[in-house]
């Protein structure tokens, strides 16, 4: 009869095992989530960027590299440059925030409305409607910081996160106002291609 040796205490590899269980669960998980590795290449993607590497200068690398971060450099010094008063004297003395608030808000909503109009080109999302729908985001999300600060007090408490609600919200309906139906229509060809952009 052999016997075998059992413990109260446990042993280093029965410590170790959930624990490798649970980090290649976990990473599984992240995988499963991570936008750029859903894609796939194709050839004909491959010989274009084999193509372009081979054609193009080592001069217009370093210069796209360099200046594509300049023009968002250049609006947050902008922004900067206008002066603010002190929070103490409340959300009306301090219009100067909210007219950075409200560029800044019209900028990222450009930039969002943009990619949308390149990555759902049946959307037909034109440079004008692009324009109205992001100052229509812009005011519905400084109307309701204003509001905000008018019933809790100004400054707003983490504005930026509490901006993230109505953000949202006046994204969709005004992408619904100024792009029309079309985008929200069961069976339309834009509703599959919306859920890839997003």
């Amino acid at each position: 009869m052999q016997r075998t040796h059992t413990s109260i205490f446990p042993s280093a590899a029965d410590k170790t095992a959930p624990r490798v269980a649970l980090c290649r669960q976990l990473e599984e998980n992240w995988n499963r989530i991570q936008v750029g590795r859903q894609g796939s290449y194709s050839i004909e993607r491959l010989v274009s960027l084999d193509q372009y590497c081979n054609t193009t200068s080592w001069t217009r690398v370093i210069l796209v590299c360099v200046s594509t971060p300049i023009p968002s450099l250049l609006v947050a010094v902008l922004l900067e440059c206008f002066p603010l008063r002190p929070p103490s004297e409340g959300w009306v003395a301090n219009w100067v925030f909210w007219l950075r608030m409200s560029l800044t808000s019209v900028l990222l909503a450009f930039g969002g409305y943009s990619q949308l109009a390149a990555f759902v080109p049946d959307l037909h999302f034109t440079l004008c409607k692009q324009i109205i729908a992001s100052t229509g985001l812009a005011v519905g999300l400084i109307g309701t910081s204003i509001l905000a600060a008018k019933i809790i007090g100004f400054p707003v408490p983490l504005l930026m996160q509490f901006g993230a609600i109505p953000t949202g919200f006046f994204a969709v309906l005004l992408l619904r106002l100024v792009g029309g139906s079309d985008a929200f229509a069961s069976g339309s060809p834009i509703v599959a291609q919306m859920k890839r952009f997003q």
